[in-house]
């Protein structure tokens, strides 16, 4: 009876030196560990046993029979080939290097029928085109509008920004957005076309008059109702905003339409001052606070006439007036009341455009735009400025009475033909820039002190001036 217990004691023994395990480290080519690898180990009878790795890229198989062994490993972008390894009793060690799946691409290029003109942009791969929905995602706003197509455009060539092209002509306004059709971003940046490189250009299309008559009326209304105050605020600031926004669009004959854009943006926003000011009684230095309601008045009206001479002719006119008017500018943080100033400006555009169809694949455009833009600064106060860093600054402001008047002439003629798989594109451009420019800046001038501690100990002559 003992003898049949030890061999009972020495089955289990037997049992485990036939058995097998497997274990290793998975990396990829540059010898970093892979984790969370999935390894298939597959036997003689198409028995698959799986594993994952640990953070480490180890892993391990245990309880295997001995013999051979089909192994694979996969991973995201890893692969190992099909290996074969052959188990012997007891612990074996074999490390995998998972390598990068190659990844095949195909172009398929197809012809066309012949080369047509076209204002299609998807013909151009560099452009980003905005029509639609695209479009309806953008701010109705137009300085949000343009701060996110310049957003969009990315780095541009020069320190300015993208340059921005309405129609074909630079340096306008952007139109309002229910009169875009269509906006390119990023053509080609060596375009003859341009003067400077295409890198952030923003090209934007307008629509025509619609055959029926429709409009489009949005308010905008807000109340600092809504707002939080500025925690370096005793008081919430005042806002009030109106903003009315109309468009009008319909046929006025059979060969003319006509699109009228009318919008009205009021804004009474508060310039909240927190400064630290001198006592004209006692001279003492004792905290200033003060809330200013800025006046913003901005009026846009954008009629635009559409004409059909003939089949292959078009006309278009298009006028543009932007009025703006700024009370209260300059005026926030440390700066006082007296610091403030007026900003007028006035910008009116007149757009002619004729368009030809010459052939069956060849177009001319005739383009012509006249700008003014007439901008005009008056100060509160025509007394010295007197800055206090970190306390306060009063006095007139260093804008002065500056007026600038700028004026731009730009007249274009470019002909497109399309001949079978080539396009040519050749025409002219003349520009005439002027400006007048009156800019007293700083005419006033400017007494600067370090503190409201005067060199010298707290002199009363030196105080005094400051709380003059």
């Amino acid at each position: 009876m003992k003898y049949v217990y030890l061999l009972c004691l020495a089955l289990p023994t037997c049992l485990v030196a036939q058995t097998a395990s497997l274990s290793g480290v998975v990396t990829d080519t540059s010898g970093a560990s892979v984790a969370a690898a999935k390894i298939t180990l597959i036997g003689q009878r198409r028995i698959a046993r799986t594993a994952t790795s640990d953070r480490q890229g180890s892993y391990i198989f245990n309880g295997l029979l001995p013999g051979p062994y089909t192994l694979q490993a996969t991973a995201p972008q890893l692969i190992l080939p099909q290996a074969n390894v052959n188990l012997t009793p007891g612990m074996n060690t074999l490390d995998l290097q998972l390598k990068i799946v190659p990844v095949v691409e195909r172009i398929n290029v197809e012809q066309d029928g012949p080369a047509t003109v076209g204002t299609d942009a998807s013909g151009n791969a560099s452009a980003l085109v905005l029509r639609g929905a695209d479009l309806d995602a953008l701010s109705d706003n137009p300085e949000d509008l343009l701060a996110d197509l310049q957003a969009l455009a990315g780095p541009s060539a020069g320190p300015n920004g993208g340059a921005i092209y309405v129609d074909g002509f630079s340096g306008g306004d952007l139109p309002p957005k229910e009169s875009i059709r269509e906006i390119r971003i990023n053509q080609n940046p060596f375009s003859p076309e341009v003067d400077k490189l295409g890198l952030g250009r923003i090209e934007i299309l307008t629509k025509p008059g619609s055959d029926h008559w429709r409009g489009n009326l949005t308010y905008n209304f807000a109340t600092d109702a809504w707002n939080t105050r500025n925690p370096y605020s005793a008081v919430k600031a005042p806002l009030l905003l109106n903003e009315f926004e109309n468009v009008i669009s319909g046929p006025l004959t059979k060969r003319m339409s006509l699109t009228l854009d009318a919008f009205q943006n009021n804004v009474d926003n508060g310039s909240i001052v927190n400064a630290i000011t001198l006592n004209p009684q006692g001279l003492a230095a004792s905290p200033f606070f003060d809330v200013f309601r800025t006046l913003q008045r901005r009026t846009r009206v954008y009629p635009r006439i559409d004409y059909q001479l003939n089949t292959n002719n078009t006309f278009s006119i298009r006028y543009s007036y932007i009025k703006g008017d700024i009370e209260g500018a300059g005026i926030g943080g440390f700066d006082l009341i007296s610091r403030g100033y007026h900003t007028k400006y006035t910008i009116q555009t007149v757009q002619a455009i004729e368009t030809a169809v010459l052939s069956a694949g060849a177009i001319n455009e005739t383009r012509f735009q006249y700008y003014r833009n007439l901008f005009q600064t008056i100060p509160n106060s025509l007394n010295p400025a007197v800055q206090v860093q970190a306390s306060f600054t009063e006095g007139g402001s260093t804008a002065g009475n500056a007026l600038d008047t700028q004026q731009d002439f730009e007249f274009h003629n470019i002909t497109t033909v399309a001949s079978k798989a080539h396009t040519w594109r050749w025409g002219m451009r003349v520009r005439l820039q002027k400006d007048d420019n009156v800019s007293p800046r700083n005419f006033n001038g400017t007494f600067t002190f370090n503190s409201l501690n005067c060199p010298g100990g707290l002199s009363p002559n030196c105080r005094s001036l400051i709380a003059a």
